[in-house]
């Protein structure tokens, strides 16, 4: 179980009085409640193909009209109106990495780079585990795309099937202009890879002489000191639409401490963070875009809960290196900038110098590279509002001479349409770095 604690600015309070304008000196946001459970999900005696959930079941977050996809390795994909987080919820915790198409549906961005990551999301879980002497085939990448390619290539061709987006290619209708944000991501797909292992003892003589003990569910808890683990691992895919990107303005707020093992994309951090999600979705200044997990004793920001954080300061791009989990998108970005030669400072952006920041930005592959309008720092389990405002970042090609808010320093510079050019880069190099689907 994991307890998200509340924390205080201490001698910062001062600070975000001045800055952010709230009653209280808390800077960083997180829910009283500890979860009775990391996973909300019942366990099976056995991982077969059968226990992974793929049956139709309501969605809760719309999936744009579009009827998904699961595809469970060992059965036949099927259609469902389960949306990705429920498709990870109501699974076993595992491994798992969110990918994008591109050029209508028929390349998967950066696919070598989700796939490294997963198997050694995969090989941290279990190292870090209670069954550390489990293994599994999946830790190995070559093995781990050879299984996964199958079950994604099968949910994408059903997916354009039963959704009639399974039309030939013309002309030159291949290179998608991703500046034409919300029309060339309606036309894309959301990939979501999920592979676990499941944990079964050893087969001892004793189990031999009871054959009907022999493939009973392990609980991951050692009985006898000659019992060991193996695994039986597993591979699933959900495919829906690629959503939108955010209208403006993009909103972020400061909430939550860093995850516990940023090397590994489990599963289960996506029950953990719900309670931060809750009090996110409750703004009363509009929709808030992400959340900014944020180190209570240095003020940096690490990252936020799905995406990779970016700060520009003085021309900079600023970003953490360590205690993150690295994006492919981040990759891209940071190859980008040493390309284009803007300056790259391999440290997390800190809260205590948010008057130098000139633009910031956060990333993932639904996003992309997305800059960032405002920032909130609200007060302690409150859900952010006008007054928490704490920078405006001014991203718009036109003049804003209008807008006396105020509120905090918001920034026109040059420096400030960094985050726009990043932005653009980012969107031209997509098809460059993916891989045909086949």
């Amino acid at each position: 179980m994991r307890a998200f604690l509340v924390v205080a600015t201490g001698n910062h309070s001062s600070f975000f009085r001045r800055r952010c304008r709230f009653p209280l000196p808390i800077f960083l946001l997180a829910t009283t409640a500890v979860l009775a459970s990391r996973r909300n999900i019942r366990m099976v005696s056995s991982l077969s193909a059968a226990s992974v959930v793929g049956t139709t079941v309501s969605a809760s977050v719309p999936t744009m009209n579009n009827m998904n996809v699961i595809a469970i390795e060992g059965s036949k994909a099927s259609s469902t109106s389960m949306g990705s987080k429920d498709f990870l919820l109501q699974n076993p915790s595992g491994a798992y990495t969110t990918a994008r198409t591109c050029c209508d549906g028929t390349r998967i961005f950066e696919w070598d780079a989700h796939i490294q990551r997963t198997s050694s999301s995969l090989q941290s879980m279990i190292e870090t585990s209670s069954s550390s002497s489990s293994s599994s085939q999946l830790t190995n990448p070559i093995v781990l795309q050879h299984r996964l390619n199958a079950s994604v290539k099968e949910a994408v061709r059903l997916y354009k099937e039963i959704n009639n987006k399974n039309k030939n290619t013309v002309g030159d209708s291949t290179t998608t202009n991703y500046n034409d944000d919300n029309h060339s991501q309606s036309q894309e797909l959301k990939i979501t890879a999920l592979v676990g292992w499941n944990k079964k003892k050893k087969k001892t003589t004793t189990d031999l002489e009871n054959n009907e003990h022999c493939d009973k569910y392990y609980n991951g808890q050692f009985d006898k000191q000659d019992e060991e683990q193996v695994a039986e691992d597993w591979v699933a895919c959900h495919v829906m639409s690629l959503p939108p990107l955010p209208t403006r303005p993009v909103r972020v707020e400061v909430r939550g401490s860093p995850r516990e093992n940023a090397n590994a994309k489990d599963s289960s951090w996506v029950s953990d963070r719900a309670p931060l999600e809750q009090l996110m979705s409750l703004s009363t200044v509009g929709p808030i875009n992400e959340l900014l997990l944020t180190n209570e004793h240095t003020h940096e920001i690490l990252e936020g809960s799905q995406t990779n954080f970016y700060a520009i300061i003085n021309g900079k791009l600023h970003t953490a290196d360590d205690g993150i989990l690295k994006g492919t998108v981040r990759t891209l970005i940071l190859d980008i900038c040493e390309k284009e030669k803007i300056p790259i400072v391999l440290r997390p952006p800190n809260l205590d110098d948010i008057d130098q920041w000139e633009g910031a930005i956060i990333s993932s592959t639904s996003r992309l590279a997305l800059p960032i309008d405002e920032l909130y720092i609200p007060s302690v389990n409150m859900p952010s509002q006008s007054t928490n405002v704490c920078k405006i970042f001014h991203n718009d090609d036109h003049d804003d001479d209008d807008d006396d808010d105020d509120r905090s320093t918001a920034t026109s510079n040059d420096n400030a349409s960094v985050a726009n050019r990043i932005q653009k880069l980012v969107a031209m190099e997509v098809e460059a770095r993916s891989t045909r689907i086949d």
